[in-house]
Parts: C-alpha cells; structure tokens; sequence
C-alpha cells in the first residue's frame, strides 16, 4: 500500500512533467521570441538598412551599420526605448520604424 509521502512525490513529478512538457510545446509567440540573439533580423525601411538583434532582456538595432539603439524589453511582448518614453510596442520593428520616422523630423539625433 502507497504512503502519503510516495502519493505526493508521485503527483509532484506529474505536474513538473506536465508543465515541462506544456512549455516545450508552446514555441515562439511573437516575432520577438521567434529570432534567437545569434539570427538578426534584417529590414529596410525608408532607404535605412536596419539589423534587429533580440535577446532575453534587450534589443540592439543597428542601422545603417553605424547608428546604435538599445531597446529594452519587459515580458514576452513589450519593447521600450528611451527615446520614445510615453509608449510601449508589441512589435519591435514598428518601434525601429518610429524612431527613424522622428530621426527624418530632427527631434532626435542618433
């Protein structure tokens, strides 16, 4: 006859498998956790070359191989920079694109 001890091991074993097995299945939810930091992302937008690396935390853009943007990113689908400080994005490449668009208006220089 099972103690209460092997019943409760057992069922603990049980649930860290089903979570284990649940988040393995998931995958990549958004285009953020689709690129890993090793696969940049590559887009043009208005004549600017821009590389999008994600990582866990952060996001480097690079456009034009010479003007640097740090992004960073809080949970699995919010990005923020501090040059647009009143707004959070969901898609990293609509915030590339936003800061170029302000870039092209002079209200930042990057």
């Amino acid at each position: 006859m099972p103690n209460r001890r092997s019943v409760l091991l057992g069922l603990g074993g049980a649930a860290v498998a089903a979570i284990v097995g649940v988040a393995g299945v998931r995958g990549p939810q958004t285009v953020a956790d689709a690129a890993t930091p090793d696969t940049p992302i590559t887009f043009a937008y208005r004549g600017h070359t821009v590389v999008l690396t994600i990582s866990k935390d952060m996001a480097m853009v690079n456009i034009d191989g010479r003007k640097q943007v740090h992004i960073d990113r809080s949970g699995l689908q919010r990005f923020h920079s501090h040059l647009l400080p009143f707004q959070d994005y969901t898609d990293p490449r609509h915030m590339v694109r936003d800061i170029i668009d302000i870039e092209a208006s002079h209200l930042v220089i990057l």
